[in-house]
């Protein structure tokens, strides 16, 4: 009698999470036309959200290897190069905030990653070129890391981005140029 009992305890909790996931599924997803009707208002924020990018800058000396960015943003090459760089530099979305940047830099080395939970996907530069984005435990805004050139050992990581520079420093590493 005592298995019987456990055994209707043990379904009957796997309803009530099953029930529970459900319930959780409708309230984030709606029943359609909530769901239709928030995309759209996503859509018509990203259209307002339009960045211009028309400051230029060079990464390395040659000035062989470019990038746009919005006018409001602050760049710096740093003096001190990490031992395995060639160049580093970062690129701030706050002029006065130095906590919160994009950092690209040109390796020496191949780019060691980790590849538990590690998902990737390929996005398209403005010379044709692809790269590679990086994103970890499903994420799918928040990337942390862009290989950019594999050949170059061309690199980029956030540090400290809020979520919505995520969008406009994408757009500021589609804008590299190099050389083939």
């Amino acid at each position: 009698m005592k298995k019987l009992e456990k055994k209707k305890i043990w379904i009957g909790s796997l309803l009530v999470l099953v029930l529970l996931v459900c319930v959780s599924f409708w309230m984030l997803h709606g029943n359609g036309e909530e769901a239709s009707h928030f995309t759209s208002n996503k859509k018509e924020t990203e259209e307002s959200k339009e960045v211009s990018l028309t400051k230029k800058v060079y990464l390395n000396e040659e000035e062989t290897i470019s990038i746009d960015l919005p006018n409001d943003w602050d760049y710096a090459l740093l003096e001190e190069k990490k031992e395995n760089h060639l160049f580093d530099m970062r690129f701030f979305p706050e002029k006065n905030n130095k906590e919160k940047y994009l950092e690209i830099y040109q390796s020496k080395e191949e780019l060691g990653v980790c590849g538990t939970f590690l998902t990737t996907k390929e996005i398209e530069l403005k010379n044709q070129k692809k790269a590679i984005v990086g994103y970890y435990d499903g994420e799918e805004v928040a990337w942390s890391f862009i290989l950019i050139d594999r050949e170059q050992k061309l690199f980029s990581y956030p540090i400290g981005l809020d979520t919505s520079d995520y969008d406009v420093a994408m757009k500021v590493i589609q804008t590299i140029e190099f050389p083939s």
